[in-house]
C-alpha cells in the first residue's frame, strides 16, 4: 500500500499539466490514496477526474476562493472512514487490504507562522480523542532544524515549539530517501531558498506494525514542492540505516553533555524507538536554540 502527497499549488483548470502528472505518480506508484493542498478549487471539481483514475471516494475542503483547499481520494482497496476536516487537515481512519486500522492526519500547516499553533493545538486533541496508531504526513510548513534549510535567514521560527510538540504526542520520524529539500522558492543564486516542509511522522504504535515504511521526496515539478509518496511495506535492500550523528562542534557545550547523562541515568518509557527518538529530538532543540551553530559546521 502506497500513499501520496503533495501540494500542488492549485488544479482549477482541469487540463493542468498537474493533473497528469498525478495520474502518473499514481499509476507508477500503486497509489491507493492521494492528499493534495492548495487546491484552489473546490472538491466537486476534482471528483469527476480522480473517479476516472478508480478513485473510489474522496473528501476535503473547498478552497477560499484561490486560497487553499485540500483533497483526499482512495482506492477501493481500503476502506475510509472520516473524523474531521478543515482548512489545515483531513482526519480519518484507514483500513487496509489486511484489515489493519489507524489514523491518519493529513496536514497542511499554515504559511503564516502565528497561525500554526493552533494547528498542532488542533491535531493534538484529536489524536487525544482517538487513541490508536497515528500517521501524520503533508506540508506542515515547517522547518525543524539548520539542516532542513538551505539558504535565507538563520532563525527558524516555530521549531522549538514544533520539536516540543512532536514529544508531547510522541511522534517518530518517517525515514526517507530522494531529495533533502521539498520546498524552494524558485529563486536563483544567493536568493535561493531551499527547505524540508514536506514530511511524514507516526507514533511507535503505527510504527510496530509498519516498521519497513520510507517515504520518497520526489523531485520538484510544476509546484514549489515535491510529491511524497509514503509505501508501507518496503522491499528489504540489507542496508543498515544511518543513525542519528550529533554534530561535533554540540560537544563542547556543557547543556549537550548534560542532556546524554540524564538520558543515559533515566529509566526508558514506552518503546525503544520512541526512547530514542525523544533523545535525538531533545538533542535538536538544543542545536536550534545555539544561534544557528549547526548550520555553520555543514
Amino acid at each position: 500500500m502506497s500513499l501520496l502527497s503533495w501540494n500542488c499549488r492549485g488544479l482549477k483548470n482541469l487540463s493542468s499539466q498537474n493533473l497528469g502528472f498525478i495520474s502518473s505518480i499514481a499509476s507508477t506508484n500503486s497509489i491507493d490514496c492521494i492528499f493534495l493542498s492548495e487546491t484552489k478549487c473546490q472538491v466537486s471539481c476534482l471528483e469527476p477526474f480522480f473517479s476516472k483514475l478508480g478513485f473510489q471516494g474522496c473528501k476535503g475542503f473547498d478552497a477560499d476562493g484561490t486560497k487553499g483547499g485540500l483533497f483526499l481520494c482512495w482506492s477501493r482497496s481500503i476502506v475510509v472512514s472520516m473524523i474531521s476536516t478543515s482548512k489545515n487537515h483531513v482526519c480519518c481512519s484507514i483500513k487496509d487490504v489486511t484489515g489493519f486500522i489507524y489514523y491518519v492526519a493529513f496536514v497542511y500547516g499554515s504559511p503564516v507562522f502565528a497561525d500554526r499553533s493552533e494547528i498542532w493545538d488542533n491535531l493534538t486533541i484529536i489524536m487525544d480523542n482517538n487513541k490508536g496508531k497515528w500517521l501524520l504526513m503533508g506540508d506542515f510548513n515547517q522547518v525543524e532544524n539548520n539542516n532542513q534549510k538551505l539558504g535565507g535567514s538563520l532563525v527558524l521560527k516555530g521549531a522549538t515549539q514544533f520539536l516540543d510538540w512532536k514529544l508531547t504526542n510522541h511522534l517518530l520520524d518517517i525515514p526517507y530517501h530522494g531529495v533533502n529539500y521539498t520546498w524552494t522558492n524558485n529563486r536563483s543564486n544567493s536568493a535561493a531558498i531551499y527547505e524540508r516542509l514536506d514530511k511524514a511522522f507516526c507514533n511507535s504504535d503505527w510504527k510496530d506494525n509498519y516498521p519497513d515504511a520510507d517515504v520518497w521526496n520526489l523531485p520538484i515539478q510544476l509546484s514549489d514542492h515535491s510529491p511524497l509518496v509514503l509505501h508501507l511495506h518496503k522491499q528489504s535492500e540489507g542496508k543498515r540505516k544511518r543513525p542519528y550523528r550529533l554534530d561535533a562542534w554540540s560537544l563542547h557545550h556543557p547543556e549537550v553533555c548534560e542532556i546524554i547523562k540524564r538520558e543515559w541515568e533515566e529509566s526508558p518509557e514506552g518503546s525503544p524507538a520512541l526512547s530514542k527518538e525523544k533523545f535525538r529530538i531533545r538533542l535538536e532543540t538544543f542545536e536550534v536554540g545555539a544561534s544557528g551553530l549547526s548550520r555553520i559546521t555543514k
